[in-house]
């Protein structure tokens, strides 16, 4: 894997458990680390957490094996960007390391060049996102809050700028046949109204929907 990442243009670190993989993080900054889960002398939930309470901002993708589910979904609870089921293509991995690093230049274009009254919809609670990217948004969404057929009312309704995560709630919460006629009609609506749109995606299923919609 090191050599094949390196052919890809990436520097690698390699870390023999979790322990080691603690003491690298701790020391170094790295954008990404691929971690598996399974490791000899420390599970990778456990070197989630420890590298969360020291603060540490890299993004983490999982590797998990079959019937290690439940501990995926924990560690995207945690923070991690995704995870990867083995046995894998090398290949995925370079698509989710390329596509952490469009999310990171894709958060700052919006906090930087969003001008005018700004509409938030988010999976998590409003102010949690305000304050995490430096935004201030003028009407907000919850969406444990409301249904679908509600927001798409509200967006014809408004002018503003449109900040809308938490895509993979909705295809879990309505199922992605709909999502995907939830967004082609927030697609039709933001046309016709000339309004901007900005959509960041945490993993794979929400951006191969989007792509879906609106391309790649």
């Amino acid at each position: 894997m090191k050599k094949f990442l390196a052919t890809k243009g990436f520097e690698v670190d390699i870390a023999d458990g979790g322990r080691k993989a603690l003491e690298m993080l701790y020391g170094n900054k790295y954008d990404v680390a691929i971690l598996d889960l399974k490791m000899p002398d420390m599970h990778g939930i456990e070197v989630m957490r420890k590298a969360r309470k020291r603060s540490i901002k890299t993004a983490f993708i999982v590797v998990t094996g079959y019937g290690e589910v439940e501990s995926a979904v924990e560690a995207m609870k945690l923070g991690a960007i995704d995870y990867i089921q083995k046995p894998f293509d090398a290949e995925k991995i370079v698509k989710v390391i390329k596509r952490i690093g469009k999310k990171q230049s894709f958060l700052d274009f919006i906090k930087e060049n969003i001008e005018g009254e700004i509409m938030l919809i988010t999976f998590e609670e409003p102010s949690k996102f305000e304050k995490k990217y430096g935004i201030k948004a003028d009407d907000k969404i919850w969406l444990k809050e409301i249904d679908i057929e509600d927001i798409i009312k509200r967006i014809a309704e408004s002018e503003a700028t449109i900040i809308h995560s938490g895509i993979g709630y909705l295809i879990e919460k309505y199922g992605r046949e709909k999502v995907k006629d939830y967004l082609e009609k927030l697609n039709e609506i933001a046309e016709d109204k000339k309004l901007r749109i900005f959509i960041p995606c945490k993993n794979m299923q929400e951006k191969d929907i989007i792509d879906e919609i609106y391309g790649s």
